[in-house]
C-alpha cells in the first residue's frame, strides 16, 4: 500500500486565493511598468526627432519676402503640424516661429508685418516686437540651406 505522504495534496481555498492575488499583483505591476519601458526604449521611436526637414527651395523665396510654411514636429508619441515663417535676407534664410510670445496665439502675415489676432500684438517681418502687449521677439528656429533647399530642424 502506498504511503499517504507521497500523494499530492489538494489545493485549499486559502492557497488558491493567495495564488490568484499574487498573479493579479504581478499583472498590475507589469502594466505599471509599461510607461517606464516605453521611456527606456523611446529612442527607437525618435528617429525623426531633432532631424532636418526640407520646407522649400531657396529659389522660390524672394528677397525680403515672408512665407508661411508648416512642418511636422514629433512630440513624444504623436506628430503635430507646426506653423512658421521664412524670411530671405540675401543668401541667408531666417525661420521664425508663428507662436506669439505674449499668449501663444498664431500670428499671421499682414502686409510687411506679423499681426497677432488675440491681443493686437504686431511684429516686424524680422520678428521684433513693434506694438501691443508683446515685449519679446518671435522665436527663431534652426534653419539652413543645403543644395538649394531650405531645411528646418524639427
Amino acid at each position: 500500500m502506498p504511503d499517504q505522504q507521497d500523494a499530492p495534496r489538494p489545493v485549499g481555498r486559502r492557497s488558491l486565493l493567495l495564488r490568484l492575488a499574487g498573479s493579479l499583483a504581478a499583472a498590475v505591476a507589469l502594466v505599471a511598468c509599461i510607461p517606464g519601458l516605453a521611456t527606456l526604449f523611446s529612442p527607437a521611436r525618435r528617429d525623426k526627432a531633432g532631424g532636418w526637414q526640407p520646407v522649400g527651395a531657396l529659389a522660390d523665396l524672394k528677397e525680403g519676402q515672408l512665407l508661411r510654411f508648416r512642418y511636422s514636429l514629433r512630440a513624444g508619441w504623436e506628430e503635430r503640424a507646426v506653423t512658421a515663417f521664412l524670411l530671405r535676407e540675401g543668401e541667408q534664410v531666417v525661420a521664425l516661429s508663428a507662436r506669439c510670445t505674449h499668449m501663444g496665439c498664431i500670428v499671421r502675415i499682414e502686409g510687411e508685418q506679423l499681426h497677432c489676432p488675440c491681443h493686437g500684438g504686431i511684429f516686424s517681418k524680422q520678428g521684433e516686437p513693434l506694438q501691443g502687449p508683446v515685449n519679446r521677439p518671435l522665436a527663431r528656429l534652426d534653419c539652413r540651406v543645403r543644395e538649394g533647399k531650405i531645411e528646418v530642424r524639427a
